[in-house]
C-alpha cells in the first residue's frame, strides 16, 4: 500500500484534536499494512504534539514556520514524491480551497477533514466530516467528491479503544474520582474557576485530577493556586502518555466539550460539559440531547458555585451515571478510524507491469469512441491488429506498458511509456467508470516513478 501524509498541526491555540484524529486513522492505516508521514509545523509548547507523533513511530518532517502558503504547498507537493504518497490528507482549518486545488492538480489524491463547512467550496477526493450534525451540512464540492459523514466516520485513537473496560462504569456506588480535562490548549481562568467550584464540596466526596499535560501555563497557574492554599484531594497530571486510561478509570468527568467528549462517551464515564468555542456547542448540544452528558453552559459564564452544584446532583444520583454512561457507549462503536482507512485503501491504485491476460482490457479501452476520438487514426482497430502491437509492446525494452488496478481489485487505467533517447513519451487512458475524479493525473504521476525507475537516463517525461 502507498503511504499516506498528513498535514495537520497542534498547538496550545488551537489544542490537540486535529492532530489526535490523523494518529488514529494514521494507527488504522499501519493496521493495514500502510505507511504514515505527517508533516507538521513546531508547536510552540515544548514540542509535546511532534513528540507524540515520533512516539507513535510515525515519520516526521517539519514544515518551517514563515513559509508562504504557495511555498508550503509546494513543499507537501514535494515531500508526497520523495516519501511516494499518492494521497495527503489535510486537517485544519487553515487548509482554504486553493490549497486544496494546488494538491490535486500535481496529481495528488486529497482527504480533507472538516468541523462545520467553514469553507464556501471543497476541492478534495474525500470529505470526511465525522459529527453527528455533518448531513446537515450543505457541501459545496466536485461532483465526484466522497463525503464520509456522520458518527461512523469519527476516528478514535488507539489507545482510547484499547481502554474502555467491559462492565459498564458508573454503576451504582460512590463517586471516588473526578477528571478535569479542559483541552489541549490553555484554560487557566478556567481551570482556577473549576479549582474553586471543587473546594466548595465536602472534604471526602473525591479525589479529583486535572489532566493538564499539553496546557504548561495552566499547570503551573494551578500549582501556584495550591501551594497558596494546599488541598490534599486534587492531583496535576503533567503527563500526556496514560491520559486514556486515566479517563477511563474516571467515575465522572468536566471537560471541554471538543474531541475528549466522544472519547469520555465511548469510554461510558458521565461528563459535565463546558463549551470553550462556538464549534464546541452543537457538539454539546446533540450529547446533551441523547443523554450522554449534562451541559455547564459557557466555559467563560459557568460560574464556581454552579459547578459545585452539577457535580452534586450527579455525585448524588448513580441511576442517573449508569444511564448516561449507557448512552455514551451505545453511541459510539470506536471503529470510525478503522472504516476511514479501509475506505481509501479501497480507492488507492495498484500499479504492475502488463501482461498477456490484459491483452483483451487494453483492447476494450483502446476501442472506447472517446479513446478513438482523441486518436491520430479515429477508426476501430482490428482484433489480430491489436495482438499484434500488443506483443510487441511486451518485448520492446523501450516501452513500458503498466495496468492500475484500484484495491477492490477493479481495473482503473493504463499508462505507456516510450523511450527515445533521454526522454519518454507517455500514453494514459482510464476506465470509463473512474472518469472525472482527476485520476487521470494521479495515475500518471504515480506511474512517472516507475519510469524513470526503469529508464534512470531519461531526464524528461512528456505527456
Amino acid at each position: 500500500m502507498n503511504c499516506l501524509l498528513f498535514r495537520v498541526d497542534a498547538n496550545p491555540q488551537i489544542g490537540w484534536g486535529h492532530l489526535m484524529r490523523c494518529l488514529a486513522v494514521a494507527d488504522a492505516w499501519r493496521d493495514l499494512g500502510g505507511r504514515a508521514v505527517f508533516a507538521m509545523r513546531d508547536s510552540g509548547d515544548n514540542g509535546l504534539p511532534l513528540a507524540r507523533v515520533r512516539a507513535r513511530g510515525q515519520r516526521l518532517f517539519r514544515v518551517p514556520p514563515g513559509l508562504s502558503t504557495r511555498d508550503e504547498r509546494e513543499r507537501i507537493r514535494l515531500l508526497a514524491a520523495a516519501v511516494a504518497a499518492e494521497w495527503v490528507v489535510l486537517d485544519g482549518y487553515h487548509f482554504a480551497t486553493s490549497y486544496q486545488t494546488a494538491l490535486r492538480d500535481a496529481g495528488l489524491g486529497l482527504a480533507v477533514f472538516d468541523d462545520a463547512g467553514h469553507l464556501s467550496a471543497y476541492d478534495c477526493d474525500v470529505l470526511i466530516n465525522g459529527s453527528p450534525l455533518a448531513g446537515e451540512i450543505h457541501y459545496q464540492t466536485t461532483p465526484a467528491t466522497r463525503q464520509w459523514l456522520g458518527l461512523s466516520y469519527l476516528p478514535l485513537r488507539t489507545e482510547v479503544r484499547c481502554c474502555r473496560r467491559a462492565p459498564v462504569p458508573a454503576a451504582a456506588g460512590a463517586v471516588r474520582r473526578i477528571v478535569v480535562t479542559l483541552g489541549g490548549g490553555e484554560a487557566v481562568a478556567l481551570a482556577q474557576k473549576i479549582l474553586a467550584g471543587l473546594r466548595q464540596l465536602p472534604p471526602m466526596l473525591a479525589e479529583f485530577q486535572f489532566l493538564v499535560g499539553s496546557a504548561p501555563a495552566t499547570a503551573r497557574s494551578l500549582a501556584d493556586a495550591l501551594r497558596r492554599a494546599p488541598d490534599r484531594r486534587v492531583h496535576l497530571v503533567r503527563t500526556t502518555e496514560d491520559l486514556p486510561a486515566r479517563l477511563a478509570e474516571a467515575d465522572l468527568a468536566i471537560s471541554a466539550a471538543g474531541g475528549t467528549l466522544w472519547e469520555l462517551a465511548y469510554l461510558g464515564v458521565p461528563t459535565l460539559a463546558l463549551v470553550r468555542a462556538d464549534n464546541q456547542r452543537a457538539t454539546a448540544r446533540f450529547l446533551a440531547e441523547q443523554g450522554v452528558v449534562r451541559p455547564l453552559g459557557d466555559a467563560e459564564q459557568a460560574a464556581p458555585e454552579t459547578i459545585a452544584a452539577e457535580i452534586r446532583l450527579l455525585v448524588d444520583d448513580p441511576a442517573a451515571r449508569r444511564a448516561m454512561a449507557l448512552a455514551g457507549r451505545t453511541l459510539l462503536d470506536g471503529r470510525g478510524a478503522a472504516r476511514i482507512a479501509r475506505a481509501l485503501q479501497q480507492i488507492q491504485m495498484r500499479l504492475r507491469p502488463a501482461g498477456t491476460e490484459d491483452r483483451e482490457l487494453i483492447f476494450r479501452w483502446a476501442n472506447e469512441p472517446a479513446a478513438r476520438a482523441q486518436s491520430f487514426q479515429p477508426q476501430a482497430i482490428a482484433w489480430d491488429t491489436h495482438c499484434e502491437w500488443f506483443a510487441a509492446q511486451l518485448d520492446d525494452a523501450n516501452t513500458l506498458l503498466l495496468v492500475a488496478h484500484s484495491t477492490a481489485g477493479e481495473p482503473v487505467g493504463q499508462v505507456r511509456f516510450a523511450r527515445r533517447d533521454d526522454r519518454a513519451l507517455a500514453s494514459i487512458s482510464v476506465a470509463r467508470s473512474f472518469r472525472g475524479q482527476g485520476i487521470g493525473t494521479r495515475l500518471l504521476r504515480h506511474a512517472a516513478g516507475r519510469a524513470f525507475a526503469a529508464w534512470p537516463s531519461i531526464a524528461w517525461l512528456e505527456a
